[in-house]
């Protein structure tokens, strides 16, 4: 009966650069995740600063501006009444007006299309509250 002990010399060597190679792979994975992440937390914060801005625009429009719109065409509805105003002035107050709505119900369409598109990052739904 025969045995024999076999021994690879050199191997530790020869694994060297296969090692490195894994070590850089890994290096380089766990950097790509790390910046996967800061730029889905990029994505969440834009989205949260273009919310809040819609949100001040839709308040802002019916807070200071459709009132003031309001006001302006009653007194040149009066105004029109007492012959002080024309036609034409009158309907451009009433444009106006209609323009500033207009604005409004785009600045709510485009807050809720961009509440559903966080949401959609997020994978989940917010709560209900934060919308209003």
């Amino acid at each position: 009966m025969l045995a024999g002990v076999g021994i690879a010399l050199g191997q530790g060597r020869r694994s060297q650069p296969r090692q490195a190679a894994l070590r850089h792979d890994s290096a380089a994975a766990g950097w790509a995740r790390q910046a996967s992440e800061l730029e889905a937390g990029q994505l969440i914060a834009d989205t949260w600063a273009r919310l809040s801005g819609l949100r001040a625009e839709f308040y802002g429009l019916g807070e200071r501006l459709l009132p003031l719109a309001r006001r302006l065409v009653e007194a040149t509805a009066q105004g029109y009444a007492d012959g002080r105003y024309s036609v034409l002035e009158m309907t451009t107050a009433q444009a106006e007006l209609l323009q500033l709505r207009q604005r409004r119900l785009a600045a709510l369409a485009n807050f809720h299309r961009t509440w559903i598109e966080l949401e959609r990052v997020l994978g989940q739904a917010l709560p209900s509250g934060d919308a209003s």
